[in-house]
């Protein structure tokens, strides 16, 4: 009894070795994936500060030279 005891135990042991490895894996996937998400959105967010940016230097050289150009003649 003691020997079917102490290997069933071991048993046990072993299944709750493999539940808890399946589970960090899983959750090391999902926190991989969190983090690639965040880090295409943080990417996704400065490309359009960087768009609206670009834009609005565009917009006012463009002001500034009809306003050049009013000046001059």
């Amino acid at each position: 009894m003691i020997i079917i005891y102490s290997k069933n135990k071991n048993y046990i042991a072993q299944q709750i070795l493999k539940t808890l490895k399946k589970h960090y894996i899983s959750n090391k996937k999902k926190k991989e994936i969190k983090y690639k998400y965040f880090n295409i959105k943080l990417t996704y967010i400065y490309s359009n500060i960087l768009f609206m940016l670009i834009s609005f230097f565009m917009f006012f050289w463009i002001i500034k030279q009809f306003y050049l150009i009013k000046f001059i003649y």
